[in-house]
């Protein structure tokens, strides 16, 4: 556990369990109000408020200035990508089903299902589960590129890509509980089948939520490129 109570250092290890500390306790919450509960109209603000949209951390979700003003450029935007990931779950389930533990094994399985595809970092198998989450994040905003190297500006701009982790998560959620009332409907002997319609119908959603979303973004984006 960290020892200053009033710092969240993404730099070293186990700050995701510190974050969940001062969660628990009430010191951490989101920062903004919406005006919605469509999680297309949430996510688009979060989006552009925060910067994450953007590759930079312009502002973060659940902690305040005086937690993350001695963090790197690197390191707040760590911080705000899990944030994010972490908002994402909260949508997902009721405040009083809100699981640490689950949320980390979610993300492990999430981030598991793209490193066999595309080998991006290595797990390392005897590592508890919060480290290991650690360690993809520091992999997803590391910034290995050099000026001298032809790919410079291509390393430089896949930070401007991380948010498509938080949209990605939205619909692998969706999916593992559409998977889990698939086999509890199998369980029954499908006796109940229209309500696993139901939850069909509400990864079909999802999906338009995140499809809404991006094609939200996009303008600001171009805006703020133009501005």
């Amino acid at each position: 556990m960290q020892l200053d109570k009033n710092r969240i250092s993404t730099g070293s290890k186990n700050w995701i369990r510190y974050f969940f500390h001062l969660h628990k306790k009430g010191v951490l919450s989101i920062g903004f109000k919406f005006k919605s509960d469509s999680f297309s109209e949430m996510i688009h603000y979060i989006f552009n408020k925060t910067g994450i949209l953007y590759g930079s951390a312009l502002s973060n979700l659940y902690t305040s200035h005086k937690f993350v003003s001695h963090l790197t450029k690197e390191e707040k935007l760590k911080l705000l990508l899990f944030e994010n990931l972490f908002f994402v779950y909260q949508c997902n389930n009721a405040k009083d089903q809100i699981d640490y533990n689950n949320f980390l094994n979610i993300l492990e399985r999430f981030y598991n299902t793209f490193q066999k595809k595309i080998s991006l970092w290595d797990f390392d198998s005897d590592k508890e589960t919060s480290l290991k989450i650690e360690k993809i994040l520091s992999e997803r905003v590391k910034i290995k590129s050099n000026i001298t190297r032809g790919n410079y500006w291509l390393n430089q701009s896949t930070n401007g890509l991380v948010f498509v982790d938080v949209l990605l998560l939205r619909v692998f959620t969706v999916s593992v509980h559409v998977c889990a009332n698939r086999f509890s409907l199998k369980r029954r002997g499908g006796s109940d089948f229209g309500r696993f319609s139901n939850v069909r119908d509400d990864l079909f959603d999802a999906g338009r939520q995140i499809i809404s979303s991006v094609a939200c973004v996009k303008p600001h984006f171009k805006a703020s490129l133009s501005s």
